[in-house]
C-alpha cells in the first residue's frame, strides 16, 4: 500500500513495459507545510552556508546594500535575518515565518496530487499534453503498459493559485524557482511593499547576484544564484522609491498584463501548472491496458 505521499503513489517517467496489479494507493498526505517552509529552509542554505565558504562572495554579500520599506541593510544582514526567523520557527512554530508557511497542519499546497502518473520522459508540472512550442516531441511516447486490480481513493489537496509576476517575459523568483509573490506582500491603498523575511531574502539574494555577475565564471554565479531573476522593477518598489499614485499605476498595469510586465494566475508557488487531484494520469502512452483500476 501507498500512503501519505504528497505528490504521487506511483510516479514513473519514461517507463515503458510496466506491469502494475493488486495495488492499494491512498490515502494522500494530509497534513503538512507550506512550500515557502522548503524555499526559506533552501535560501537559507544557499545564502548563510554556501555564499560563506567562498571568501569573495561572503564579502559580496556583506558590501551588497539593499533598501527595503526605504530603509537599506546589507544583503548579510537580510539572509542572517531570515535565518533567525528559521530558527525560531523551528524551535517552537512561532514567530514571523508562522504566518508564512503555516503550521503543519495544512493541505499540500501544489499543482496537483496524483494515485497513479505515467509519463513519458521529462517533468510532469507542465499542462496537461504538450503545447506548440514543443510540438517536436508530441510523437515521443512510452508503451506497453499493464494495470491490473488497482484501488485509488483519499486524495487530497488544496491547490495553491500564485500571482506570479513576469517582467519582460520572465518569472521574478529566487534561485531554486521559489516565486516572488507580489500580490501577498503589498498592504494599504497604495500597495506598499510590506514582506517577510523570506521575501527579504529573496530580493537580497538578487542585488547579491548582480554584484557577483562581475566576480564569478559563469559556471560558479549559477551555482549559487540559479535561476534568480529580482529585475530593478521589483528593487524600486519594494525600496519605497515610487510615489502612491506611480504603484497604483504599476499595479494595475501587471493586472492588466502589459508588453513588459503582467500577472500570471496559473501556477504554484513552484510555477507548476495548477491540476488538482488525478485518480490516474497516462500521458504519452500507447498499447495500455486497463482492468478493475
Amino acid at each position: 500500500q501507498m500512503y501519505d505521499f504528497e505528490v504521487a503513489g506511483v510516479s514513473l517517467n519514461g517507463a515503458s513495459h510496466v506491469d502494475m496489479r493488486h495495488l492499494k494507493i491512498g490515502p494522500s498526505l494530509r497534513k503538512t507545510f507550506r512550500a515557502t517552509l522548503s524555499q526559506a529552509i533552501y535560501l537559507d542554505h544557499v545564502a548563510n552556508t554556501l555564499m560563506e565558504a567562498n571568501s569573495a562572495v561572503a564579502l559580496a554579500k556583506r558590501m551588497t546594500p539593499v533598501v527595503l520599506r526605504r530603509r537599506g541593510k546589507s544583503a548579510h544582514a537580510l539572509f542572517r535575518q531570515l535565518r533567525k526567523d528559521l530558527v525560531q520557527y523551528m524551535a517552537d512554530g512561532t514567530g514571523s515565518l508562522k504566518d508564512v508557511v503555516g503550521d503543519g497542519n495544512e493541505l499540500p499546497d501544489g499543482s496537483a496530487v496524483y494515485g497513479l502518473l505515467l509519463h513519458r520522459s521529462g517533468i510532469a508540472v507542465n499542462e496537461l499534453g504538450f503545447c506548440a512550442d514543443d510540438a517536436d516531441m508530441g510523437a515521443e511516447r512510452v508503451s506497453n503498459i499493464s494495470l491490473q486490480d488497482i484501488n485509488i481513493s483519499g486524495l487530497s489537496i488544496k491547490v495553491n493559485q500564485v500571482a506570479r509576476l513576469f517582467v519582460h517575459d520572465k518569472v521574478v523568483m529566487g534561485p531554486a524557482g521559489d516565486v516572488f509573490q507580489p500580490t501577498r506582500l503589498w498592504t494599504g491603498s497604495c500597495f506598499k511593499y510590506r514582506g517577510n523575511s523570506l521575501s527579504d531574502a529573496q530580493i537580497a539574494i538578487g542585488k547579491t547576484c548582480r554584484a557577483l555577475e562581475q566576480i564569478l565564471s559563469a559556471a560558479e554565479h549559477k551555482f549559487y544564484c540559479g535561476g534568480t531573476n529580482i529585475p530593478f522593477t521589483v528593487l524600486d518598489w519594494a525600496a519605497g522609491k515610487w510615489t502612491c499614485g506611480s504603484t497604483i499605476y504599476w499595479v494595475r498595469a501587471i493586472s492588466r498584463k502589459t508588453h513588459w510586465s503582467r500577472l500570471d494566475c496559473k501556477a504554484d508557488a513552484m510555477s507548476h501548472y495548477n491540476k488538482g487531484a488525478f485518480g490516474m494520469r497516462l500521458g504519452f502512452q500507447e498499447d495500455v491496458t486497463v482492468k478493475d483500476v
